[in-house]
């Protein structure tokens, strides 16, 4: 069974008026100079602008979920992927082409970011600064805005009218 719940539908849908779910990035070259890209959590699949995925086989597309509560926060973690360092960041992706729609989220053929989340606090300061320029500078090259903690909680996604059926 797919992590998101039974599935409800499918439907095409226009990139005009896509359905908008949670989701989280590591964000590779975090601490180098490089270009800061965007890698998804599970499949080490590298965002282009773009990311494509095949919701037609199980368990395949492009993964997010309709609450903020389903999708994990924020993390560092020194040992992820052969101990390459990585930042976490939180935030919401626009989704369309062949969308199935599941009781917890969508899996998607195309999607793209739509908000990266900021920290809005933490102990350490410097830290914080540090964080948000990094996630800054990844919404910059993603062409998406970046949002508060607290924007991010707040936003309610989950309106487009397929859902609700």
């Amino acid at each position: 069974m797919c992590i998101l719940g039974k599935e409800i539908s499918r439907s095409n849908i226009d990139e005009a008026n896509p359905p908008i779910g949670y989701r989280g990035w590591f964000v590779k070259n975090s601490f180098s100079e490089d270009t800061k890209v965007l890698l998804s959590e599970s499949a080490e699949y590298e965002w282009p602008k773009i990311a494509e995925g095949n919701p037609l086989e199980e368990n395949r597309g492009i993964f997010s979920y309709k609450n903020h509560y389903n999708n994990n926060y924020y993390y560092y973690n020194n040992n992820y992927n052969n101990n390459n360092n990585y930042y976490y960041t939180a935030g919401l992706c626009y989704q369309w082409g062949l969308v199935v729609f599941h009781e917890k989220g969508y899996r998607s053929q195309f999607a793209r970011p739509k908000s990266l989340v900021l920290l809005d606090k933490h102990e350490n300061p410097h830290f914080l600064n540090h964080f948000n320029n990094i996630v800054e500078l990844v919404a910059k090259e993603y062409n998406c805005n970046t949002i508060s903690q607290k924007e991010y909680e707040q936003e309610n996604p989950s309106n487009h009218s397929i859902i609700s059926q």
